[in-house]
């Protein structure tokens, strides 16, 4: 029996559209087992007091290199009520239009609040790399201190 689906890929370079009221925090590529599609997930964090309707993302397939390979896909997250700190997406898949994709990028191309309100990243919009997250031990670079923070914090 195949195994139903394989992770290939992990977006570990996290774009930020600057401005944009809901960042991406994590994603992958998983490839089913028995047709073979692959298929993107993320994950993405309110940033905005206001509550959020919808977001729309630009998914572009790359190669293993990240050559872009193919036109970009929208994956577009509604009925939300989303706040600051919330998640948006995690679970939700989109099937690439590429079968040969082996990585992809992504940015929010669109947030759409419950009051009606949108903010749309345009040519101007700068997208930058998130920092990478770094564990307590990186961070402080004192495993005693790390694990004091760690008891501290209930993590």
């Amino acid at each position: 029996m195949k195994k139903k689906s394989s992770q290939v890929f992990v977006l570990e370079n996290i774009p930020y559209s600057v401005g944009a009221p809901v960042a991406i925090t994590s994603g992958c590529l998983v490839k089913d087992g028995v047709s073979g599609r692959p298929r993107c997930q993320l994950e993405m964090a309110g940033l905005s007091e206001d509550p959020v309707h919808a977001v729309t993302v630009l998914v572009t397939p790359t190669d293993a290199e990240g050559e872009v390979i193919g036109p970009a896909q929208r994956q577009r997250f509604s009925g939300l009520s989303t706040r600051k700190d919330g998640r948006i997406g995690g679970k939700t898949e989109l099937v690439m239009n590429r079968r040969d994709a082996g990585a992809f990028t992504a940015a929010v191309e669109e947030v759409v609040f419950a009051d009606g309100r949108s903010w749309r990243a345009d040519e101007k919009t700068e997208c930058v790399m998130a920092p990478r997250m770094m564990t307590l031990e990186e961070a402080y670079e004192d495993e005693g201190m790390a694990e004091q923070f760690s008891i501290r914090l209930g993590e």
